[in-house]
């Protein structure tokens, strides 16, 4: 069996950022100068077509797009700024999330080019993450809420939100700051990554239907970026400051290890093939990929560039 590693970012060479997916370490370019763009996510279909998430420059502003097989589609006609940062294929449909600005930017999910937003405009939010199981379609996010915390005191602030089929969940109360930033199904569980806290100390959490688990104690900063199952196993990655740098992180079932890195350093995005764990994410001004803990430094030309998402394809 042959397994293929898919990996989107972006690079940049000092002209402005390029969507890049990386095909077992080799780069290619989806969008060409003097065009910008960014790639958030991929993901494979069953039948090996591979799809990639992100925006570029439009004809005034960022359009949502994603790349069927390298091939530019765009969801967004360029007269708002708008992304997409993520992709799912479910169905035979094509599912992607972001944001469109309209006034604040409006969080929205595309089913095959149809977009439906999930707030209203009235202040900024943004879809990050989606899960498609029988027709449902599960939303991982943020917006910005204004929550009263005293007689004439307001925190105004991220509140974590997951929607499923667009209607939303508050996974914050809106005291802290609270963001969601992946989700994840295992049968009838869904299961939601972010974190959540106030000032410089962020505590890394997994939502599991609703109800959090903390990462981390709060004595340092802390990220939980995305989450995955394997088996009855919950793997989520992020980091989590040492004091002065941020260390790449693996929880599993809510142990820690870290990732080898030889700089300020994140984890991103984490796939599951067989026994094997991939994750995504930089090193310093790298992009890498890790395998069962071994770093694999990707390709990318005299610019610094970063690897967002990772997604597996066995054959």
């Amino acid at each position: 069996m042959r397994t293929d590693v898919y990996v989107a970012g972006y690079v940049n060479n000092g002209t402005g950022l390029t969507a890049t997916l990386w095909t077992n370490g080799n780069p290619v370019a989806l969008t060409a100068e003097p065009q910008r763009s960014v790639a958030t996510a991929v993901t494979v279909s069953e039948t090996g077509d591979v799809y990639v998430a992100g925006c570029a420059s439009g004809t005034s502003a960022g359009m949502a797009v994603y790349w069927k097989n390298g091939v530019l589609v765009a969801l967004t006609d360029g007269t708002r700024q708008s992304c997409a940062e993520a992709i799912a294929i479910s169905g035979g449909h094509v599912y992607a999330a972001g944001y469109e600005t309209d006034g604040p930017p409006v969080a929205k999910f595309w089913k095959d080019g149809i977009a439906t937003p999930l707030t209203d405009g009235t202040s900024l939010a943004d879809a990050v993450s989606i899960a498609v199981s029988g027709g449902d379609v599960h939303i991982a996010g943020y917006q910005i809420e204004t929550t009263q915390v005293a007689p004439n005191e307001f925190v105004i602030a991220d509140v974590a939100k997951y929607w499923k089929n667009g209607v939303a969940t508050a996974l914050t109360d809106g005291k802290n700051e609270g963001v969601a930033r992946s989700v994840a199904l295992s049968g009838r569980d869904v299961y939601v990554a972010g974190w959540e806290g106030a000032g410089p100390v962020l505590v890394a959490k997994v939502w599991k239907n609703g109800a959090p688990v903390a990462l981390t104690d709060g004595a340092l900063s802390a990220k939980a970026m995305a989450v995955t199952l394997r088996g009855s196993d919950v793997l989520a990655v992020g980091a989590q400051s040492n004091g002065s740098l941020d260390v790449p992180t693996i929880w599993t079932n809510g142990f820690a290890a870290s990732l080898v890195a030889k700089n300020q350093a994140f984890a991103e995005a984490i796939a599951i093939a067989g026994t094997d764990v991939f994750v995504a994410g930089y090193d310093g001004a790298s992009a890498v990929y890790w395998k069962n803990g071994i770093a694999n430094p990707l390709s990318h030309g005299s610019g610094d560039a970063d690897a967002g998402s990772i997604a597996i394809y066995q054959h």
